[in-house]
Parts: C-alpha cells; sequence; structure tokens
C-alpha cells in the first residue's frame, strides 16, 4: 500500500485518464463523472488526494485532456475513449493536412487498412507534426517514430466527417490507406 500513496502526479493523471476514458462503471453516456466518486476512487491508492489534487493535475496537463462540467461537479475527458459515450464535439471541416503519430513496426497494417481507432471511437489527429511526434513517440518499442500526413482536406470533400474536440484533437472514424503518406522519421 505504501508504494501507492508514493504515485507521482504523472501516474495519478495516467489513472484519471484510465477512469474516465475506459472504466464504463465511472462515466455516463456522455463521458461525464462525479467530481466525488473520482475523488473516492483515486483515494483507493492515494488516500490524501482530493479536489484540489483534482484542480492542480487538470491544469497542468498540457494536452488539455480533461473539462469541469460547468458546476465543477462533473469532470470528463475530452477525447480518448475505448468505451462508447457521446462526447459533445464540435463537427467542423479540417484543413488539408493533420498529421498521425506512429511507429515504423505499425506500418505494414497502416498501409494496409489504414487509419483505425483500435481499442478508442476515433483516430486522433494532430494538427502540426511536433505534437504527432509525442504522440508517436509512445510507440517506441515498435520502432522509429514515424509521423503520418494525412490529407483530410481530400477526405472532407470525399464526404468523411471530422470533429474537434474541446482540447483541439481532430477525429475522424477511419482514415483510408489512400489518405496517407510519410511525413517525418523520428529517430
Amino acid at each position: 500500500m505504501r508504494e501507492k500513496e508514493n504515485m507521482t502526479k504523472e501516474q495519478m493523471s495516467r489513472k484519471l485518464s484510465y477512469l474516465l476514458r475506459h472504466d464504463e462503471q465511472m462515466i455516463n453516456e456522455y463521458g461525464w463523472a462525479d467530481v466525488s466518486e473520482i475523488i473516492r476512487k483515486m483515494q483507493e491508492d492515494v488516500p490524501a488526494f482530493d479536489k484540489t489534487l483534482l484542480s492542480e493535475i487538470i491544469a497542468e496537463d498540457k494536452k488539455k485532456r480533461y473539462s469541469y462540467g460547468a458546476d465543477k461537479r462533473t469532470i470528463r475527458a475530452n477525447q480518448g475513449h475505448s468505451v462508447p459515450v457521446k462526447v459533445e464535439m464540435r463537427e467542423a471541416a479540417p484543413p488539408d493536412f493533420l498529421y498521425h503519430g506512429t511507429a515504423q513496426g505499425f506500418l505494414p497494417r497502416i498501409f494496409t487498412e489504414g487509419l483505425t481507432p483500435q481499442k478508442r471511437n476515433f483516430v486522433h489527429l494532430s494538427k502540426d507534426i511536433k505534437t504527432a511526434g509525442s504522440v508517436g513517440a509512445r510507440h517506441k518499442k515498435e520502432g522509429d517514430t514515424v509521423i503520418l500526413r494525412v490529407g483530410t482536406g481530400s477526405m472532407y470533400r470525399d464526404g468523411f466527417k471530422f470533429w474537434i474536440s474541446e482540447n483541439e484533437i481532430w477525429q475522424v472514424k477511419h482514415v483510408p490507406r489512400e489518405y496517407l503518406s510519410v511525413a517525418s522519421w523520428l529517430l
């Protein structure tokens, strides 16, 4: 138990992310969770976890993964859910190109199937190469990081729908391989 009590804020953020994206017992059909329930669940690992610590984690999250409800009694992840939820996102016309970070080991599958959501509800796309690179770097064990350029303008003109989350992550249900090209390799 002592080991869990010494969780870093990054570890706490990961647990929070798990609860708000993948634990269907914690979230409602729109992805919202009761803040008091989240705090109670987090206290199982970190007894001193409270609203102040929760607010610090949310404020310090560079990717802006989380949002409070208007009254701050509810909280949700802005995207990345593996369970079916109806997160309010704005449907929008994307720029001509967006980017997706991945690893070299995934390229054969990607250039066969295209980009698929895998265990999530949507494929996530970044507005710049730098952000896509940091996302792709998570998969280092699968090889060098590769940044894919996605012809989102062409996809949109061909009838694909795009959504943008509150933290400005573009999302689409699927990216067929013909809209993909390699933009950059990061070693």
